[in-house]
Order: structure tokens, then sequence, then C-alpha cells
């Protein structure tokens, strides 16, 4: 923001917030790993859908670098 970093590591919202540069060396995933009986409740699957909301995929394509394309989506579900 100063104008004198070289090179550091963050995101692409907070570089494009500070109006700087930014190259992407990766991508990493955020999960959430629950038990069955929680990711089913009501207040998880309303978070969800605040994820999946038009209004949410207007701010993550404002501030850049967030693909929410998978948000939701049950990766392995294993009941015991």
């Amino acid at each position: 923001a100063m104008g004198q970093a070289d090179i550091a590591p963050g995101a692409r919202a907070v570089a494009t917030e500070f109006g700087l540069g930014f190259v992407p060396t990766g991508w990493e995933s955020f999960d959430f790993a629950l038990s069955h009986g929680i990711y089913f409740r009501r207040l998880f699957q309303q978070l969800v859908e605040a994820l999946k909301s038009p209004d949410t995929a207007t701010l993550a394509g404002e501030l850049g670098g967030y693909d929410l394309s998978r948000t939701g989506n049950l990766a392995w579900s294993h009941e015991d």
C-alpha cells in the first residue's frame, strides 16, 4: 500500500483493494469437515445458501480471486 513492497504472500482481494498488482502462485481450498448431522442442520444449510447467493457471487467477483462454483458440494459422506 505504501509502494515499497517487492513481494509478499497475500490474497488477490487485498491486493485489489489497495490497487496493487497480483501474481497468483497457487490456489487454496477452504473445506468444512463436518459430521453428517451438522451438515444437514438448518443453520449450516442457511450458511451454504448465503455463500451461493447472487450477492455473494457479486462480491466475490468484485474482490477477485474467489471460485465459489463448488460451494455446498458434498465431497464425501460416511455415516457411523
